[in-house]
């Protein structure tokens, strides 16, 4: 049993989401310590669940009776606080996690995103997920080979490097950017999403991190 998992950006209730995949990967974890870094939902409208989001939030509820289970909020989160009581967690904005002498900072990252809110980028997610609907590893190689979508992960990543130092931390953990990201030597991390034919998460033992992946052919 490892110390902790860390699984961000799931968007329930989007076309996109691996609910059926992400139940499949909650039933075989063996963790103390459950962290959700942001973006559970795709907006909270419990109409848009489908009944793979359902199992999932039915997963979770079982989970946070024997395990601790912490609830991060996202940008896609607004008003999460009224419906947690679902899965049996509060929301909190942060938190500071301990394995291995080490501390280790879990914040989504929408706070680093100048981005955030701008027409373009509303724009640029619409044309993204439309291409993924018609075929995931298009959009998988449109992102990774744009340079816009690039600068805005490295952006991220150093105001998030920035505040890590100002907070005193040993690791921070961020989700947001759908960009995985193991970082051992600035000792930053990114959970990814799973919205992907790759999904992937954290995980922290003694102090050790490793990013791992759950794909669809693990069902």
């Amino acid at each position: 049993m490892v110390d902790l998992i860390v699984i961000s950006d799931i968007h329930l209730g989007s076309q996109l989401c691996q609910a059926k995949l992400l139940n499949e990967f909650l039933k075989q974890i063996e963790t103390k310590k459950l962290i959700i870094n942001g973006d559970l939902f795709d907006d909270i409208n419990l109409k848009r669940l489908d009944k793979d989001a359902w199992h999932v939030l039915s997963r979770l509820r079982k989970l946070s009776k024997k395990m601790e289970l912490i609830f991060v909020c996202g940008n896609h989160d607004s008003e999460a606080e009224h419906i947690a009581h679902l899965i049996g967690v509060e929301v909190v904005d942060e938190c500071i996690e301990l394995s291995g002498g080490k501390s280790i900072l879990c914040i989504h990252g929408d706070k680093f995103d100048r981005f955030l809110g701008n027409w373009f980028t509303y724009l640029a997610d619409w044309i993204y997920n439309f291409i993924q609907r018609l075929n995931k590893e298009w959009a998988r190689k449109l992102k990774m080979d744009s340079k816009v979508f690039l600068r805005c992960v490295e952006e991220i990543k150093k105001k998030a490097l920035e505040y890590k130092k100002k907070k005193g931390v040993n690791l921070i953990f961020l989700g947001h950017s759908h960009h995985a990201d193991e970082d051992n030597e600035l000792r930053y991390y990114n959970s990814g999403s799973w919205v992907d034919n790759i999904c992937t998460y954290l995980e922290i033992n003694e102090g050790i991190v490793k990013l791992k992946e759950w794909r669809v052919n693990d069902v």
